[in-house]
């Protein structure tokens, strides 16, 4: 059901942007070449929500077995704004094949591409390392008392039931921890891709030069009238900060927040043991697992923020695109550059007032930005002094 949801979601952004009915009528004269690219993805994407056998085969069979069965292509469409791909002007795919054989491109087919390029499903691998993760601090302890004592799990039965229930306690709540951290940077990370890709289709010459030396092969794309500026306003609109708004500030905000309240109560607790062990201080193995997860947590904090303050940056990018489509207008006098001139100071003004994406409740800014690493950085050399210092007091 990706290719649904993420149809929905691209239709939910136009929404609240009030684009959609520009999405829909506006296009772009691209070439057959780079129109059928973009089509061919688009059109499987389209097809596989029609696809009886396909969509009984992704779903998960556990997951409806006590329920109605499992889903049908109507069931997909069951959106609460309708038939989003006809919403979206997507609906005739034999119309658009004519249209792609012209050389033109749906304003929404080519937003549809872009969102379909970067938020490809994810490799289990990425679960899979934050397992590894886990597991592998789970073992930082046994490590450090086996090199200290010879016995990673102690000597009694006793302590071997306690260091073993501990090591199993320790790995579930580090793959929890590693994988609050990880998916706000893989969130943000998908996103900065989509509009990187859009801006250099669009040749933004900094995003586009950026991109072929990284090695990728975007899909090129022009403007060469009014109508190919209305269609990359209302694309920019859909895919920035407006596309899974409300998801960035319940998950991405929420797991940064609980990670900054794990935080304090990490330091806190640090501070408080200094206070109350009357010297007893803390052994390596203890030290470095509070050492490692402290680190995490600050540099996912930092790295999440970093990333998405550049999405909001992509925004501003966009408003380049379009003057210099102005410029292109005036300089090659194009039939319609009054109205192109005119256009881009309107939807200029419209791009510049957008809400940027938030960070942590915040607008993910440069100003923000350098106060989350100020206090992030700080944190961490209060934290590391007070563990260095318990390591003294073992000493």
């Amino acid at each position: 059901t990706l290719a649904f949801d993420l149809l929905q979601a691209l239709c939910a952004a136009g929404e609240r942007a009030g684009v959609v009915e520009v999405l829909a009528d506006q296009s772009f004269q691209v070439g057959v070449l780079p129109a059928r690219r973009v089509w061919d993805v688009v059109k499987e994407a389209l097809v596989s929500m029609d696809d009886a056998e396909l969509v009984k085969t992704r779903s998960a069979s556990w997951l409806f077995k006590w329920g109605p069965g499992r889903p049908t292509p109507n069931d997909l469409r069951g959106s609460t704004y309708g038939d989003v791909q006809k919403h979206l002007g997507l609906g005739d795919l034999e119309a658009m094949e004519a249209e792609v054989r012209d050389g033109r491109l749906r304003a929404s087919a080519a937003a549809y591409f872009f969102v379909l390029s970067a938020f490809q499903a994810s490799p289990i691998s990425g679960f899979s390392r934050s397992v590894i993760m886990g597991f592998v601090a789970s073992l930082i302890h046994p490590m450090c008392s086996f090199l200290a004592t010879g016995y990673p799990f102690g000597t009694t039965p006793a302590e071997v039931v306690f260091e073993v229930s501990r090591f199993m306690g320790f790995f579930v709540m580090a793959l929890l921890f590693f994988l609050y951290n990880t998916f706000p940077i893989w969130d943000a990370s998908k996103r900065l891709e989509m509009c990187n890709s859009l801006l250099s289709s669009f040749a933004h010459a900094e995003t586009q030069s950026c991109r072929r030396e990284q090695g990728f092969d975007d899909v090129p794309m022009v403007i060469v009238n009014a109508e190919g500026v209305t269609g990359f306003w209302a694309i920019s609109r859909a895919l920035g900060p407006e596309f899974l708004r409300g998801l960035c500030l319940r998950y991405n905000s929420g797991y940064l927040v609980v990670t900054l309240v794990h935080l304090c109560f990490m330091s806190a607790g640090v501070a408080c043991h200094d206070i109350l062990s009357e010297g007893v201080g803390l052994d390596w193995g203890s030290v470095l697992e509070i050492g490692l997860c402290f680190a995490i947590a600050a540099v996912s904090i930092l790295a999440t923020t970093l990333i998405t303050e550049q999405c909001n940056e992509a925004t501003h990018r966009s408003l380049r695109v379009l003057e210099r489509a102005r410029v292109e207008a005036v300089v090659r006098k194009w039939p319609d550059k009054d109205e192109v001139v005119e256009l881009v100071d309107v939807l200029g003004a419209n791009l510049a007032d957008v809400k940027p994406i938030q960070m942590l409740y915040m607008p993910a800014t440069k100003e923000v930005l350098s106060l989350v690493w100020s206090f992030g950085s700080y944190g961490l050399a209060l934290v590391f002094e007070q563990l260095r210092g318990q390591l003294k007091s073992v000493e």
